[in-house]
């Protein structure tokens, strides 16, 4: 009798170990999707002097980069001179 139990310990505990070795990795344990992390986002603030008070040139302001995407300009924000 003790060798039909210590077998069907082993056979449980096998079942067990494949069974969480082989689960999906992306699901936890009640079949939901894991997030992932959050994607780190980087700008690159500039702040641009303008050329003295002429407006039409641009003016003051500051330009906006986006660092992760090989420094693309992703806006430019109007200040007073």
């Amino acid at each position: 009798m003790s060798t039909k139990a210590n077998m069907l310990s082993v056979v449980t505990t096998l079942v067990l170990m494949l069974t969480f070795a082989f689960a999906p990795l992306s699901k936890n344990l009640y079949g939901q999707q894991q997030k992932s992390p959050p994607i780190t986002k980087r700008f690159l603030y500039v702040a641009v002097p303008g050329i003295r008070d002429y407006l039409g040139y641009g003016g003051h302001g500051i330009l906006v980069f986006d660092i992760n995407h090989h420094h693309r300009f992703v806006k430019r924000i109007k200040t007073q001179g």
